[in-house]
């Protein structure tokens, strides 16, 4: 009877560890099913901006390796375009890549450099993430976008003394001139001019760059509204010193060994002139020489 019974329970514990491993095993794998991908967008910011301002923008893709953004609004295709060419291929964004171990994305959008940026308007747009490979996955955020009285940008910036410097940029309606003036960092002026403005808002200057290496600001104003007005840093540099072509100088600089070849090089191996190397002095032929000049001066002797 007692054998009976400590079969038996050897019998029902070895029933419960084989459960215990194969729940074990499912656990995970049942736990991993129930997981679900996700994308999402969102600013890094206030959700309030300026035309001209660096907006970014990060969210979570666990689709694929690559998200697509587009945006919609006042005067852009409802079909959304790319934020950096709003006027692009309807349907059309631009493509961010997902960092693969944490799936986060993140998209910077300098508005004061898109193509199409005069169509930005004081207004609510919307930018939408959707995954590469499914389209169908996406997620929407809202910004609201404010158009400042005015907007410009200054290229190249930093500039070198001699440089041609371009200023564009737009003005807001009702303004028919800007009036610009470059400053020391003392507040001194230095430069003042005058740009016209087009009926689009569209201003364009030009000028070249007469003083020393320093910063300096650049105050974009409108001439009946001075608190309408752009302030930009200008970086100025020394001139770049160019070698002229074709002249080479001479170092008097001495290499001994190997210093000063550089590694990988193949140096060339200069073979001496062939000569004639004379056999060394043989001490009997030396020992003989000397035996037969006695035996000469002997026989001289004799004679004489």
């Amino acid at each position: 009877m007692r054998t009976n019974l400590t079969s038996l329970i050897l019998e029902i514990f070895s029933v419960a560890i084989v459960t215990i491993l194969v729940l074990c095993m499912i656990g995970p794998v049942a736990a991993q099913s129930t997981q679900r991908n996700i994308i999402t967008i969102g600013d890094q910011g206030s959700g309030n901006y300026y035309v001209g301002d660096i907006i970014t923008f990060t969210g979570m893709n666990t689709f694929s390796n690559l998200t697509v953004i587009k945006i919609t609004g006042p005067g852009i295709s409802p079909q959304g375009v790319p934020p950096n060419n709003l006027t692009g291929t309807p349907g059309s964004g631009n493509t961010v890549a997902v960092n693969p171990s944490s799936g986060v994305w993140t998209f910077y959008w300098d508005t004061s450099t898109i193509q199409g940026g005069e169509m930005l308007q004081s207004a609510r747009y919307y930018l939408t993430a959707m995954d590469n490979d499914y389209p169908n996955q996406s997620a929407t955020l809202s910004i609201l976008m404010g158009k400042s009285a005015i907007s410009a940008n200054i290229a190249p910036n930093p500039a070198h003394q001699g440089d041609y410097v371009q200023m564009t940029g737009n003005a807001a309606n009702g303004i028919s001139s800007i009036n610009i003036a470059i400053t020391d960092l003392s507040g001194n002026t230095l430069h003042s001019f005058a740009a016209p403005v087009s009926a689009s808002g569209y201003f364009f200057f030009g000028f070249r760059i007469d003083m020393p290496p320093g910063q300096y600001m650049v105050v974009a104003a409108n001439p009946l509204d001075l608190t309408q007005n752009l302030n930009t840093v200008l970086m100025v540099n020394a001139p770049v010193t160019q070698v002229p072509s074709g002249t080479m100088g001479t170092s008097s600089a001495v290499i001994t060994g190997t210093e000063g070849i550089p590694a990988a090089t193949t140096v060339p191996v200069i073979a001496a002139a062939s000569r004639t190397t004379r056999a060394p002095l043989s001490p009997l032929v030396a020992i003989g020489g000397i035996a037969g000049a006695a035996f000469l001066f002997c026989r001289v002797i004799q004679k004489k």
